[in-house]
């Protein structure tokens, strides 16, 4: 059984395996954090979950699909660099409109210390921190572009709001944040800001052929094998 499939979507399988293998990104800083995995040895075994899912899915990929995979992975980069951006200055807009002292790029320095270890210099450790925040931004829109795909900025707020879940779960308790309110409040608006720039970026920018459903695939069989 193959990927191919002229003129239609990547196979659901190819496009879930990619989707998945970008979000390992996020799930290495949630392994860190609930199982203390060393995050810079979760971002290494990230880094070959990606790998292994890109060489699976361009193995069994005919020339059109390894195009179609190849142009939605750079539009989902691209989106998830913009709705980053924006995600960084609506945060900073927010704070600075809270009445409540609050710092929303504290967590920079957090990221480094856990991936380059406590002895980490601050100006080091704020450098890697940011470093690994626009590197999740743009790994979680590889995601979205794979596993949503042009499904417009509902799906992207719906998506943004998914990835708030899991930092209001998991961040209050690792940062120690005093000022909750504040916080999630600032972190949710900012979360719908990345996920519908997200969404609208996706469905304009993402190929044709990503809105057409995939055709049946059929088996390809020599001598009785599939």
């Amino acid at each position: 059984m193959t990927f191919r499939g002229a003129r239609t979507y990547p196979s659901t399988r190819a496009r879930g395996i990619l989707g998945v293998a970008a979000l390992s990104t996020g799930a290495a800083l949630v392994a860190y954090i609930v199982a203390s995995l060393s995050l810079a040895v979760g971002l290494a075994l990230a880094g070959v979950v990606i790998i292994v899912a890109v060489a699976l899915v361009w193995r069994r990929a005919g020339t059109e699909e390894r195009s179609l995979v190849g142009r939605t992975a750079i539009v989902g980069a691209i989106a998830g660099v913009v709705s980053t951006a924006a995600y960084d200055v609506a945060k900073l807009a927010l704070s600075r409109l809270d009445p409540v002292a609050y710092d929303p790029f504290a967590v920079f320095f957090s990221f480094g210390l856990a991936i380059g270890g406590v002895a980490t210099s601050a100006p080091t450790a704020y450098t890697i921190g940011a470093i690994y925040h626009v590197f999740n931004g743009v790994a979680f829109g590889i995601g979205f572009a794979f596993l949503v795909g042009k499904r417009g900025i509902a799906a992207g707020v719906l998506y943004g709001l998914f990835l708030e879940a899991f930092m209001l779960a998991l961040f209050p308790g690792w940062l120690k944040v005093q000022a909750f309110e504040e916080f999630a409040r600032v972190s949710a608006l900012s979360h719908v800001v990345y996920g519908a720039l997200l969404g609208l970026i996706c469905q304009r920018w993402l190929p044709g052929a990503l809105a057409a459903r995939p055709h049946r695939q059929e088996r390809q069989v020599t001598g009785g094998r599939t």
